[in-house]
């Protein structure tokens, strides 16, 4: 989401590959904001062009109720849409947020970048590895490469 007010740095941000979905009405028209200026990217799931008007303006209302449950990244033990137990989570103890071999987040992430690896690779006084982008939009990828906990 990038603001109006401050006007945001809009010449020096690059974005993309944004994986939205929504339990709601009110979510999934929040997917990009009125009164911000977010410019729908075609390498946004789902393709902005399939729902938003023609006509759209960043900042401009829209109505999607057809993405309302739509694009389930389909984690292994995360079941969407929420219910009311897990609505105001504060914590991932119990839930396994790696993605299912059938989710639209697989083979989506985008690649073309190298980490920016300021902190020195240390088991104790910094990171134990930097890892390269992965092929999957989430944090755990399929392969099993990246992040491990």
């Amino acid at each position: 989401r990038i603001v109006n007010n401050p006007l945001a740095d809009t010449a020096h941000i690059r974005y993309g590959y944004a994986f939205n979905y929504g339990d709601s009405v009110g979510i999934v028209n929040q997917f990009y904001p009125q009164t911000y200026i977010t410019i729908p990217q075609p390498t946004d799931i789902p393709f902005p062009a399939s729902f938003l008007p023609a006509s759209y303006v960043p900042g401009q209302s829209y109505n999607a109720p057809q993405l309302v449950s739509a694009n389930n990244p389909m984690f292994v033990n995360f079941s969407l849409p929420a219910t009311d137990g897990v609505m105001n989570i504060a914590y991932a103890t119990g839930f396994n947020f790696r993605l299912q071999s059938s989710s639209p987040a697989i083979g989506k992430g985008y690649r073309a970048f190298s980490p920016l690896s300021v902190v020195p690779v240390d088991p104790i006084f910094g990171a134990t590895e930097i890892t390269p982008p992965g092929n999957d939009i989430g944090c755990y990828q399929v392969n099993g490469s990246g992040n491990q906990h």
